[in-house]
């Protein structure tokens, strides 16, 4: 009777530990794929938000460089070039 005991542990026992692996294995592949899709969201959001940025510089350097003056200057010297203070009182 003591061999019929032990073999029927062993069958509870395995059935227990195959329907614990089948839940852990199942458990981890849902945190896996959560984590994936996070990671994917993330991504995503992090590269619209860099294009966003990198239009907005584009456009403001263009906007920039319609807003530039160019030409020729000529550097006018003075004649008195002692300092202005204001009066001593």
């Amino acid at each position: 009777m003591s061999f019929h005991n032990q073999l029927l542990k062993r069958i509870v026992w395995a059935g227990v530990s195959v329907t614990l692996f089948v839940l852990g294995f199942f458990f981890i592949t849902i945190i896996l794929a959560v984590l994936a899709v996070a990671v994917i969201v993330f991504g995503v959001r992090f590269w619209w938000k860099l294009r966003q940025l990198r239009r907005a510089q584009h456009q403001a350097a263009r906007h920039a460089e319609a807003h530039v003056f160019t030409g020729d200057f000529t550097v006018v010297e003075r004649e008195n070039t002692t300092p202005r203070l204001p009066p001593q009182s």
